[in-house]
C-alpha cells in the first residue's frame, strides 16, 4: 500500500513584488528542501510512501494577524486532515504575533501535523523545537512591534515638514516635487501638494451642498443632475463624497482644529502655535492597508500637522460637517430597515444604465396575511437623479420575485428543460478538452514554433554573408520574438493555474441541480430570508431593460439563449 505524504507549502509576502523573499522564492526553496530531504523515499523510514505538495500563497498581507484568505484555506484542509506536513520559509512568515503562533502551533499538534521551517530548522517532532520555536515567535513578535514603532516615529518625523508621502492624491490636488538632496549616497527625494483650481471648485461645492441638505445621497444627487464627474469623468457615489467630506486635509489649519484633534488623542507634530491659518491640514496614518484593501485607523491612531498647501474650508465648517456626518450614521443605523419581503434586491440591476434597481415599499399598500406589503423595483439612478439620467419604468416587486422562482421552479421538474440541457452539456463535455485544456494546447503550440522561427533566424544568419544590416534586423526580430514567447509562457502559467483551481464542469452542474433541489422541496414552506438566500446562491444576476428580463445563472457557460422572450445563461 502506497502512502501520501501532502506537504502544504505556505509563503507570505507584504508587498506585491519580485525582490527579496519574494512568493516564487519561498516557494522554491521549500520545494527544493522536502525533494532533497523526502525526495529519495525517505519518509518516515517508509519507502514506500509518495510526495504530494499543496501551495497556499499570501501576498500583499501583513503577519500581524492571521486573517489572510490562503492562511484560512490552509487552516481549514488541516481540520480536514488534508495535510500531513506545513512547511515555509521563516517563521515570521506564519505570524509575527505570539498568541496567533501559539494558537497556529496548537492547532497543528491537534491534527497531528508536523510544522517545518528551513530558516530556522525547526521541528514540532521534537520538545526541544517546540520550545525553540515559541521563543522565536516571541522574538518575531517583539521585531514587528519595533517596525512599527520606528515606522511611527519616522512618521511622525516627516509630519512636521508637512510633505506629502505619497499615494492617491485628494481630488483638488496633484503631487509636486519641491527638492532631492543625497543622504549616504542615497538620493532622496520630497513632495508637496499642489492645488488644482478646477477641482478645489467642486471640493467646495460638495462642502457647501453638504452643509445645506445634510445629506451625502442628497449630495450625489445633485452633482449627478448637474453632470459633475470625479477626475476619472464618473458619477460621484456616497462613499467617494464621504472621503473628501471627511478628509481633513481640505480644512485651514487653526487653533481650533488643533484642540479637536488634540481631544480625541491624536498625535499633533507641530505646537498649537503653527496652527495659525496660513496652510492646511496633513493628516498621516490615516489608513491601513491589509493586502489588496485600504481601512480606516481609528482617529486616535492619527497623526496631524500642519501642511505645505492652502486650506479651502474654514474650521468651523468642517467641524460642523464632521458633527452632520456622526449624527447621519446613528440615525442610518437606527432608522433603515431592509425590505425583507424583496428577493432579488442585490440581484436586479437596470440595464439602460447600470445601477442597482432596490425595493421601494408602496406606502398605500397594505400587508397580506403573511405580513408582506407590497413593493416595487426602482433603478437607483432614476431615484437620485430624479429621472434625468435614467427613466426606466419600474417594476412590481411581489410579481417579478414570484415569476422568477416559479421559472427556476419549473425548469425543476423531472424531464424537463434544465434535465435534457444537462445531459447533452454533460455527453459534450465528456467527449471534448475545457476551455483552459484548449487554451493549454494553442498556447504550447505557440511556444514550439515560435521557438524554431527564432533557430531559423539564427541559422540562416549564420549562412549569410557579414552584412550589419541583416544582423541589426535579425537581431531585432529576435529579440521581438522572444519577448512574444515570454507572454506565451506567462500566460501559459496563468491558465495551467486556472485550470487546476477550476472545479470539474459535471460538479458544477450537479451542484446548481442539487440547490435546484432544495429550492423545490422547501420553497412552499420556506420564509422569505431562506427563500432569499437559496435563490442568491444560484443566481447571478437580473437585468432589466424596460421590456424584458434577463436572468444569469452561475455555474453555467456564458452562451445564451431565448425562451419565450425571456433571455437565460444556459443551460437556464
Amino acid at each position: 500500500m502506497i502512502f501520501v505524504a501532502v506537504y502544504g507549502i505556505y509563503s507570505r509576502k507584504s508587498k506585491f513584488t519580485g525582490k527579496g523573499e519574494s512568493i516564487e522564492n519561498q516557494l522554491e526553496l521549500c520545494k527544493r528542501y522536502i525533494q532533497n530531504k523526502y525526495g529519495n523515499n525517505e519518509i518516515n523510514d517508509n519507502p514506500d510512501t509518495d510526495i504530494n505538495i499543496v501551495v497556499y500563497e499570501d501576498e500583499g498581507y501583513s503577519g500581524k494577524n492571521t486573517a489572510r484568505p490562503e492562511f484560512q484555506r490552509m487552516m481549514a484542509d488541516i481540520r480536514m486532515r488534508k495535510l500531513n506536513y506545513v512547511v515555509c520559509y521563516r517563521l515570521d512568515r506564519i505570524s509575527r504575533n505570539v498568541g496567533d503562533f501559539a494558537q497556529t502551533v496548537e492547532n497543528l499538534e491537534q491534527y497531528k501535523v508536523s510544522f517545518i521551517c528551513i530558516k530556522e530548522q525547526f521541528d514540532t517532532t521534537t520538545p526541544m523545537g517546540k520550545a525553540m520555536m515559541n521563543m522565536a515567535a516571541v522574538f518575531a513578535q517583539l521585531e514587528r512591534e519595533t517596525i512599527a514603532e520606528r515606522i511611527r516615529d519616522n512618521m511622525l518625523h516627516l509630519a512636521k515638514t508637512g510633505r506629502w508621502l505619497g499615494g492617491t492624491t485628494p481630488l483638488g490636488f496633484k503631487s509636486e516635487q519641491v527638492e532631492k538632496m543625497t543622504i549616504e549616497g542615497k538620493i532622496k527625494t520630497s513632495f508637496k501638494l499642489v492645488p488644482i483650481q478646477e477641482e478645489l471648485q467642486i471640493v467646495e461645492l460638495i462642502f457647501m451642498t453638504f452643509l445645506k441638505l445634510s445629506s451625502v445621497t442628497g449630495v450625489e444627487s445633485y452633482l449627478i443632475k448637474n453632470d459633475i464627474k470625479t477626475r476619472r469623468n464618473r458619477n460621484f457615489v456616497p462613499l467617494t463624497i464621504k472621503e473628501i467630506l471627511s478628509n481633513p486635509v481640505y480644512c485651514i489649519a487653526d487653533a481650533n482644529i488643533y484642540e479637536y484633534f488634540e481631544e480625541h488623542g491624536c498625535t499633533i507634530g507641530h505646537e498649537k502655535s503653527r496652527f495659525d491659518g496660513r496652510y492646511g491640514v496633513s493628516a498621516y496614518n490615516r489608513t491601513s492597508s491589509e493586502g489588496k484593501y485600504q481601512s480606516k485607523r481609528p482617529l486616535n491612531e492619527w497623526i496631524i500637522a500642519v501642511g505645505k498647501h492652502r486650506g479651502i474650508i474654514y474650521s468651523g465648517d468642517w467641524l460642523t460637517v464632521q458633527d452632520i456626518l456622526h449624527k447621519n450614521r446613528m440615525y442610518t443605523f437606527k432608522y433603515n430597515p431592509k425590505n425583507k419581503a424583496s428577493l432579488l434586491s442585490g440581484l436586479l440591476y437596470c440595464k439602460s444604465c447600470g445601477a442597482q434597481m432596490r425595493p421601494r415599499i408602496n406606502s398605500r399598500s397594505k400587508a397580506d396575511d403573511k405580513g408582506n406589503r407590497r413593493f416595487y423595483y426602482m433603478c437607483e439612478m432614476k431615484r437620485i437623479s430624479n429621472k434625468m439620467k435614467c427613466a426606466i419604468e419600474n417594476l412590481p416587486g411581489n410579481a417579478l420575485d414570484a415569476a422568477i422562482c416559479k421559472r427556476i421552479l419549473e425548469y425543476g421538474e423531472t424531464g424537463g428543460k434544465i434535465n435534457n440541457k444537462v445531459t447533452a452539456l454533460k455527453e459534450q463535455t465528456a467527449n471534448g478538452e475545457s476551455v483552459f485544456q484548449k487554451e493549454i494546447k494553442f498556447l504550447k503550440r505557440q511556444i514550439r514554433e515560435t521557438e524554431t522561427e527564432i533557430r531559423n533566424l539564427i541559422g540562416a544568419l549564420g549562412k549569410s554573408p557579414s552584412d550589419s544590416y541583416v544582423y541589426q534586423y535579425t537581431e531585432q526580430q529576435v529579440k521581438e520574438l522572444h519577448e512574444r514567447i515570454t507572454l506565451y509562457k506567462r500566460e501559459l502559467v496563468q491558465k495551467e493555474k486556472d485550470e487546476n483551481q477550476t472545479v470539474d464542469f459535471d460538479e458544477q452542474i450537479q451542484a446548481v441541480l442539487n440547490v435546484l433541489t432544495a429550492f423545490k422541496s422547501t420553497y412552499e414552506y420556506a420564509a422569505n430570508e431562506e427563500k432569499k438566500q437559496l435563490l442568491h446562491s444560484m443566481v447571478e444576476r437580473v437585468e432589466w431593460d424596460g421590456e424584458k428580463i434577463d436572468v444569469f445563472m452561475y455555474g453555467v457557460p456564458l452562451s445564451r439563449h431565448q425562451d419565450n422572450g425571456k433571455a437565460y445563461r444556459a443551460p437556464y
